[in-house]
């Protein structure tokens, strides 16, 4: 299938840190995933789900089946982009319904003429949300037969990255909410008081 603008949630993870499956926790009255599938649809983005065709089918959104469940998202991404024929997609994970659309869409136009494009926090390269060219896909496999599964090895790589200094972000997103993920439920309390406070 080919979308002129497509966003893959990774839903595929074991939340072993969270103590159960967090795609479905309640955040704002829905589904945390909920949350994060309208503000991509915002974007006008295509949504696109990678994990179990199974525990995903009640949202109704086509659905990449991970071939190698718990393997880390530089093998999910692989899987992703050989099922796709889109020559880029935005990536980005199902606890992270913070992001904010005009992020999402700054990193698509600057992800344009690249092979990746992500954004930076404190100098540090932030693999998530970021956008991923389908011309990677020989870097991935080399990558992952010598044994890494961090996107963050695609840095060492011969991929052309853009790496969004905050001073090109941070305008649009003070707080740097589109960085926020939920990895514990302490995680998901301390970010509801943080968001009462603003």
């Amino acid at each position: 299938m080919v979308m002129d603008k497509i966003a893959v949630i990774l839903a595929g993870g074991k939340s072993q840190r969270f103590g159960g499956d967090k795609v479905f926790v309640p955040f704002r009255g829905k589904p945390i995933i909920n949350v994060l599938i309208e503000i991509l649809s915002s974007a006008h983005f295509e949504v696109v789900l990678s994990g179990s065709k199974e525990g995903l089918s009640s949202l109704s959104l086509p659905v990449i089946e991970d071939q190698d469940p718990f393997l880390g998202p530089l093998v999910a991404l692989q899987g992703i982009l050989s099922h796709l024929d889109d020559s880029k997609i935005l990536l980005t994970a199902c606890d992270m319904p913070f992001l904010k659309k005009e992020i999402i869409t700054l990193l698509w136009d600057r992800g344009r003429d690249q092979d990746v494009a992500i954004l930076t926090d404190r100098d540090r390269p932030c693999p998530l949300p970021g956008v991923y060219s389908r011309k990677i896909l020989p870097t991935l496999r080399q990558l992952i037969k010598s044994g890494r599964r961090d996107l963050k090895s695609l840095l060492d790589s011969k991929a052309t990255v853009s790496l969004l200094p905050e001073g090109d972000w941070r305008t649009l997103d003070s707080e740097g909410q589109s960085l926020w993920n939920i990895n514990t439920v302490e995680d998901l309390h301390r970010i509801e008081n943080r968001l009462q406070r603003l």
